[in-house]
């Protein structure tokens, strides 16, 4: 039913507007909260599934996490890839001077923590899958 679409999305989009707002309120942090905790959490939110549980209370290391597309590909082992980006979805998005970074999608926007809360831009999504 379209009406049940409409109504989907549009509490889907209150969830991430809320979202959003919550974590751009917390700090940037290697051990609790980087990009891939971000992307992570909100995929938990939406489905109740943690892709980063086995990360979890592990100290961050950079060297283990330098092939981020390759550590999120087995992170979502079972979620939809997708080959155009919707609202909601996760990412690996390519951030100048960043290089993969794991991202939300908002619209014609990408979001990413960042250390100052959540930056927004039209990044060249690397990898999609869906959060339903």
């Amino acid at each position: 039913a379209p009406h049940q679409a409409t109504e989907d999305a549009l509490v889907m989009t209150d969830r991430l507007d809320d979202y959003l707002r919550r974590a751009a309120a917390k700090r940037f942090d290697w051990e609790t909260l980087h990009c891939g905790f971000f992307a992570a959490d909100w995929v938990f939110e939406m489905t109740g599934r943690d892709p980063m549980q086995p990360w979890r209370g592990q100290p961050a290391d950079l060297a283990k996490t330098a092939d981020v597309l390759k550590v999120a590909e087995t992170q979502m082992a079972g979620f939809e890839r997708i080959g155009a980006p919707v609202r909601g979805c996760i990412g690996i998005v390519e951030v100048p001077r960043f290089g993969p970074t794991s991202s939300i999608h908002c619209g014609p926007l990408w979001a990413v923590k960042t250390v100052e809360g959540i930056g927004f831009g039209r990044f060249r999504p690397l990898a999609m899958w869906a959060v339903a």
